[in-house]
Formats: structure tokens, sequence, C-alpha cells
């Protein structure tokens, strides 16, 4: 993704006729400058394409400025760090997220199709 490596993951209907989301994991990191370059990347890249988000919510209560301080906070799960665009169909995110290890986190861009996921919870409910 964008020359960088990256897992990508995508989420259908039951079927598989219709995308609700594509999900980009980036590479793990135990740095949380690295986790901010990156995000930061993606973020002035959206903006460039998209202009500003819609919203901005990026809080890390660490008390002291270190790095373990600031992935001791992200581990804990009380950091919020992310940016969403509104688009045509629906909607993009980039976040710094926790990840499967201690003290990682990992940069996450989410597209959102609404459309494609509001009609699959109308065919939901549909069966219930």
């Amino acid at each position: 993704f964008t020359s960088r490596h990256a897992t990508i993951g995508v989420c259908s209907t039951d079927d598989g006729s219709k995308v609700i989301a594509v999900v980009v994991f980036f590479d793990e990191s135990q740095e949380w400058n690295t986790l901010v370059s990156t995000y930061n990347y993606y973020k002035d890249l959206y903006t460039q394409k998209y202009g500003n988000p819609s919203v901005v919510r990026e809080t890390n209560p660490a008390q002291r400025n270190s790095n373990i301080a600031f992935m001791y906070e992200l581990h804990q799960g009380t950091v919020i760090w992310g940016s969403l665009w509104e688009v045509a169909g629906g909607e993009i995110e980039v976040s710094i997220d926790k990840s499967s290890g201690v003290y990682e986190g990992m940069v996450m861009i989410c597209y959102r199709n609404t459309q494609n996921e509001q009609a699959k919870v109308q065919n939901d409910l549909g069966d219930i």
C-alpha cells in the first residue's frame, strides 16, 4: 500500500457481493515517534485529497513526554489518535491503535462503505 509493507483486510456482505470495509494495517512498532510519523504522513495525504478531516481526536494522556509513557498509555487503551474524512459513499479513518504485542502499536486506515453497510443492516433486520 503506497509502496509500504501492509496487511489489507476486506469485510464484505455474507454473500460476498458487496464490500463493507477495507482496512489497511501497517507494521507494528514499539516507537511512538514512528507511529505518529506514519499517521501524520497519511493524514497529510488524505487532507490534500479530501480537505480537512471532519473529526480529529489526538489525545495521549501520558504524564511524561517519553516513548515508554506514550506506549504504556497506548497499551492501556487510553490513547485516542485518529482523523476521519466523510467522503461520497462512506468514510475514511486514519488512526493509531494498540496491537497484539506488549507496548506495540500500529497505524490503521479504514475505508467504510456506509451505503453497503446500511444495506447489510437492513437485510439482517429482515432476517430477524
